[in-house]
């Protein structure tokens, strides 16, 4: 009797996992995930705190007239940190932004110590740090017709030379003046995204990730990887990025860059979060007359990062 039912236990057993095999390639497949987003309107009185941080490092190599030159190594940074407050929108579009600057910098060495930790020898080149004329200062930038006027404290316009620095800083061209992300969330939200699947990024919009005076040709491919949710319980989109830059200048340096990384942003707006890119640089450049001839070349490492924090 024991027997007989263990028997049957045994085979209604094999006939569960036999329905459940058979079911296995007959289940539905979920939808690929999407991403459509709907772009935030322009809302005064929205703040983004936003911060941007570039990073080089360089190995030059130089020959004058064939000769090989002692070799030396660079390290470049640059950072902008400040907050933006939308003043004032026409029909969902910023009319007037309030930019308040905290640090920003450049910060170059000539040649790094050595690799071993030694002091370096008197009188070889240290770091240099300039601090940007807007620094710790605020403006205020207000379309005025097919331009961008930069405004004092008080109403003022500013000295064209800083006015040209912090339109730059601010990716600004024209009249528009457009918060920072916006563009990028436009990019994204262009069609809707498919986990999985690349699709060609603005260039334009590429090129101001880098830098707002970036003035390479960029080339750029994302791919949506998926939503993600933080800790907090809050959705995150994340995409693949890679960003191929080049640029040419008559007489200047050939530069060229292949650079990877991710973009985070959120999945409502398209509004960014996070920026981070990293990878190659190479920049090539020859001098001479008809009696002299130097060639430089400049290899190594360039890593872009920056954050935007919505109020």
């Amino acid at each position: 009797m024991g027997t007989c039912g263990a028997d049957r236990e045994r085979m209604i057993t094999l006939l569960l996992l036999v329905a459940l095999s058979a079911s296995d390639g007959t289940a539905p497949t979920p939808a690929n995930e999407r991403m459509q987003v709907e772009l935030a309107p322009c809302a005064p009185s929205t703040v983004v705190r936003t911060s941007w941080f570039s990073e080089r490092r360089s190995t030059i190599r130089t020959t004058s007239n064939g000769d090989p030159m002692p070799e030396y190594a660079t390290h470049d940074e640059r950072r902008i940190d400040r907050a933006i407050e939308v003043l004032d929108c026409n029909a969902g579009v910023p009319q007037k932004l309030l930019v308040r600057y905290g640090e920003a910098y450049d910060k170059r060495l000539d040649q790094d110590p050595t690799p071993n930790g030694d002091e370096v020898e008197l009188g070889a080149p240290t770091y240099t740090t300039d601090r940007s004329p807007f620094a710790g200062r605020n403006f205020e930038i207000a379309q005025q017709g097919e331009d961008a006027a930069v405004l004092l404290p008080g109403g003022s316009p500013a000295a064209p030379s800083l006015a040209r620095l912090v339109l730059d800083a601010e990716s600004i061209e024209g009249g528009a003046v457009p918060l920072p992300g916006d563009d990028i969330a436009r990019a994204i939200g262009a069609e809707s995204r498919v986990k999985g699947e690349s699709f060609v990024f603005d260039p334009l919009v590429a090129r101001q990730l880098l830098a707002g005076d970036e003035s390479a040709e960029c080339a750029a491919t994302f791919t949506f990887t998926g939503i993600e949710r933080t800790p907090e319980g809050r959705s995150r989109a994340r995409f693949e990025a890679r960003i191929v830059v080049h640029e040419a200048p008559v007489g200047g340096l050939v530069r060229d860059a292949d650079l990877r990384g991710t973009l985070i942003a959120d999945p409502r707006n398209g509004r960014p979060i996070t920026f981070e890119v990293h990878g190659e640089e190479r920049r090539l450049g020859a001098a001479g007359d008809q009696k002299n001839a130097t060639e430089i070349e400049a290899t190594g490492t360039w890593r872009v990062k920056r954050t935007w924090d919505w109020h």
